[in-house]
């Protein structure tokens, strides 16, 4: 809950939220992007994508917003700063999250795999590929 303001964030939800006048310094020009990702304080360290898929969520919601605003430049978002995601009660460790941020991000710039030479339709998703790309979150960091 986002004190004040009757908001119920849900993990792998990504909202943006301006900070309000009364909290913003003067001149700031940086949004609040809250990126929540647990309900309440827990251990996550069990589920293997837990972090991939919160990141994947923000790369999506940030493309979103983009586009939203893209006659709009002074709301575009350029710059991110953020913690490593899951990392303080989350119970990750630090090397895996920072290792499925990046592999989010990977992913996310290269899209859908393009077609297969042999297939004359356009790009489109095929389990090896799925496989492939889950196998290397699989494997991130210690458990």
């Amino acid at each position: 809950m986002i004190s004040g303001m009757g908001i119920h964030l849900l993990a792998h939800v990504l909202t943006i939220i301006r900070l309000s006048e009364s909290v913003a310094r003067s001149g700031n020009q940086w949004d609040t992007l809250a990126i929540p990702t647990m309900r309440t304080p827990e251990d996550v360290s069990w589920d293997k994508e837990f972090v991939y898929n919160t990141m994947r969520a923000f790369l999506v919601e940030l493309e979103r917003w983009n586009a939203v605003h893209r006659d709009d430049p002074a709301n575009i978002i350029h710059t991110i700063v953020m913690t490593g995601l899951g990392t303080d009660q989350g119970g990750m460790s630090r090397k895996r999250s920072v290792q499925q941020m990046v592999l989010a991000v990977k992913h996310f710039q290269e899209g859908i795999p393009p077609p297969h030479p042999a297939h004359h339709y356009g790009p489109h998703v095929r389990w090896d590929d799925v496989r492939v790309r889950s196998e290397k979150v699989r494997v991130t960091g210690d458990y």
